[in-house]
């Protein structure tokens, strides 16, 4: 596989990025139990039963680079910050502590840190016991975040333009009031006093966040999901009427207006490229279909990361090779039962594999058909026609017995589906079901699946481009390849036939060459929790 595009990027505003994302984003990880009594917990525990947490992450720190950090990013000079240790971070619920983040930073000397926040000149303002008033140049890296955060999540609906014209248009200081508190090992820095409770309280309960690891846990990031979603409800259903009214054809005010203008302005295509003119029904049935994949909380874990936070923000990425920390855990709490995931099971070993994949076939092939009830909905409307529908599906998606191997290379990329002896996988169905959603689409320019005889399908292009070739190979299995081909790729069909389903393992592996190195993804499915491995070896 051809080696990434190098990218340098000198700014620090870069890592400030990267942190402020890491903590208001989430996706997938593995069951945990809330820590909210007594007992033994895991370092990194998935749910923390404390009030308006969202989140939180660690990070373990090389030698020097906490002062460095505070000194170039910050802009403030700090003495008794400890040399090494973890700079634990807390995504909080603004309506609860009164501001997004709080921040643990560890120390060796609490006088001399108390001494600093008082000095003068240190840019630190008292005001109290308890708050500091922090003067930040708006013109500084930390300044545009701020400034761009403010326009973004403040009162109203988030606008780009508003995000811009803080960031180019403030020449001005900005002042923050923290709430400051100093301990025995750590400055904790919150924008309320609630928010230094629930960071003092969380160190208590996860007392693994503050140990150091010697590099082996660089980085850990934890997402409290379902917190999440009920935390920025109102943002969330508010960008997703944007969405709707971005590729609908009822352009809304602002931001989605603009493009879309731009989009139909006669132009063969906008901005954002040929987009098609989606029904706002079938969108719909897509964020629902979003919706029921029940992530309710997320773990990453970065082990011994190359990346150095203080050197990439003094001299920026040098290249992509900065970015990559190997090996990765990701670790996901999810439903038991009922769900496409909780249908894998071990896949097969192929060798010359890019990417196997197992599953119990009829269980998998019901949770899917159950998946896409939206849909079916969309089709037929809601009542016994579409439940009809769903049951179908299920029936045609039961012909996949639940292996499958793959390669993603650029000359010869196939996919093989072994299906179910007795009944083989009728395509011509399954096309025949999707056909009437995807017209509703509205693109003049989507493909179409094109019988040639001989059990196989072309998928052409609107200029007669034949981008695959679908097959099936009696009832033992569902094959597809990239263009034209006859058959399919006999040496991969006979491995993939013949491999044996092991008893345990990932459900899903991945390997290939990236980037000058070797990348290897394992997928495992446990009850209640889902679990990826990576690594990436040179």
């Amino acid at each position: 596989m051809a080696a990434m595009t190098r990218h340098r990027l000198n700014t620090r505003l870069v890592v400030a990025a990267l942190l402020a994302v890491c903590l208001s984003l989430g996706a997938c990880g593995s069951s945990g139990d809330d820590v909210g009594g007594g007992g033994a917990a895991e370092a990194w525990p998935m749910r923390v039963d404390l009030p308006g947490l969202l989140g939180y992450g660690s990070v373990d720190l090389r030698p020097g680079e906490l002062q460095r950090l505070f000194v170039e990013f910050v802009g403030l000079e700090v003495r008794g910050l400890a040399d090494t240790g973890r700079l634990v971070m807390l995504q909080l619920d603004e309506t609860t502590h009164g501001g997004t983040q709080s921040f643990a930073v560890p120390i060796t000397s609490s006088d001399e840190v108390t001494a600093s926040l008082d000095a003068p000149g240190s840019g630190f303002e008292r005001l109290d016991a308890q708050r500091v008033r922090i003067t930040v140049d708006a013109e500084s890296e930390l300044g545009a975040l701020i400034s761009m955060a403010r326009a973004g999540l403040g009162g109203g609906r988030p606008s780009p333009f508003a995000m811009m014209g803080a960031l180019f248009g403030n020449s001005g200081p900005i002042t923050l009031t923290v709430h400051a508190e100093v301990t025995s090992n750590h400055l904790i820095l919150a924008p309320a006093f609630e928010g230094v409770s629930v960071t003092r309280s969380l160190l208590d309960r996860a007392p693994g966040l503050t140990e150091a690891s010697n590099g082996t846990d660089s980085l850990v990031m934890v997402w409290d999901v379902e917190r999440i979603g009920r935390a920025y409800h109102d943002q969330i259903q508010a960008a997703r009427t944007e969405l709707r009214n971005l590729v609908s054809a009822a352009p809304a005010a602002g931001f989605g207006a603009m493009m879309m203008q731009m989009q139909r302005g006669g132009q063969d295509a906008g901005p954002l490229g040929d987009i098609p003119r989606i029904s706002s029904d079938i969108l719909d049935a897509f964020l629902k279909m979003f919706d029921a994949i029940d992530v309710s909380a997320l773990r990453i874990e970065a082990l011994r990361g190359p990346v150095n936070l203080a050197d990439v923000a003094n001299d920026g990425f040098d290249d992509m090779n900065d970015l990559i920390v190997s090996p990765l855990r990701v670790k996901a709490e999810v439903p038991d039962e009922g769900t496409m995931l909780a249908a894998m099971r071990p896949a097969p070993y192929v060798p010359e594999a890019h990417w196997t994949l197992g599953a119990d076939g009829d269980a998998w092939a019901s949770a899917a058909a159950a998946w896409c009830a939206p849909l079916a909905i969309v089709k037929h409307g809601k009542g016994t026609i579409a439940d009809q529908a769903v049951a179908d599906l299920a029936e045609i998606l039961s012909g996949w017995d639940g292996a499958m191997t793959a390669r993603v290379g650029d000359d010869d990329a196939y996919a093989i589906f072994t299906t179910d002896p007795d009944t083989g996988f009728d395509v011509e169905a399954l096309v025949a079901w999707f056909e009437p959603i995807v017209d509703r689409i509205g693109s003049a320019d989507k493909p179409t699946l094109q019988s040639v005889g001989d059990d196989r399908w072309q998928l052409v292009t609107t200029d007669g481009t034949v981008a695959a070739t679908l097959g099936t190979s009696g009832t033992a299995a569902l094959w597809i390849v990239a263009g034209e081909a006859n058959s399919m790729p006999l040496d991969a069909s006979d491995a993939i036939l013949r491999a044996p389903r092991p008893a345990d393992g990932p459900f899903q592996r991945f390997a290939d060459a990236w980037d000058d190195g070797d990348l290897a993804l394992e997928f495992f499915r446990s009850p209640g929790s889902f679990e990826l491995e990576a690594a990436w070896t040179r």
